[in-house]
């Protein structure tokens, strides 16, 4: 919303698997001392989330303010001994000449360490879309013909997986622990074409042995 902190963050979450973080929020290395690397890391793609047709969720209207179009609605949470679930949709791409409702549902198995990430979308045209993961520090990401591969200690490894019509890459980055902070770290860019209603989805699952 218009909160001086705030980022394009709807629908972005963090991840925790074996002990240790995996999946991890970028954070936020600068505010007024260096406004360019304050906007990259309050931005869309600097978060675990989805951008539509390179467009920013909700518009970065001034060093402290967001607009609030991309606030989310119909939030529902479902808990139980051994699945969460959460979903939401927000309307800030309706903006777009041709209107994108975007919706997530986000389904964590506990005793398996399974997640299933589904995003939804409403519109009419032809849209680029960019899903985004970045990784704690130290992550050993490797490809395969698959998805990912990221082994962990005690014979432990996690696998990502997602549709073949996506188009994978792996950039360098670098992720803000501590304020005024930086390490190297690596994030996954997910990217694909839709024409009209549609559904993408990956899923992160740890495995033994």
């Amino acid at each position: 919303g218009q909160g001086g902190h705030g980022h394009n963050d709807t629908f972005s979450f963090e991840l925790f698997l074996a002990g240790r973080p995996f999946i991890v929020d970028p954070g936020s290395p600068a505010y007024t001392g260096d406004l360019e690397l304050y906007d990259l890391y309050r931005s869309t793609g600097y978060h675990n989330t989805v951008e539509v047709d390179g467009q920013e969720m909700a518009r970065l209207l001034a060093t402290w303010k967001i607009s609030n179009e991309a606030a989310p609605e119909n939030v529902h949470y479902v808990t139980s001994a051994e699945v969460d679930t959460v979903e939401g949709e927000h309307f800030g791409y309706s903006r777009l000449d041709d209107p994108v409702v975007h919706k997530r549902v986000i389904t964590f198995y506990k005793r398996e360490g399974r997640l299933i990430c589904r995003d939804l979308f409403r519109c009419s045209g032809k849209h680029h879309i960019k899903r985004f993961l970045y990784f704690a520090p130290g992550i050993d990401v490797r490809a395969d013909e698959k998805g990912l591969n990221i082994p962990l200690e005690k014979n432990k490894s996690v696998h990502i997986r997602w549709a073949e019509s996506s188009r994978m890459r792996l950039k360098n980055t670098q992720v803000s622990e501590n304020y005024g902070h930086l390490v190297d770290s690596r994030a996954l860019v997910l990217e694909d074409d839709i024409e009209g209603n549609g559904e993408l989805s990956f899923e992160v699952s740890l495995r033994k042995g």
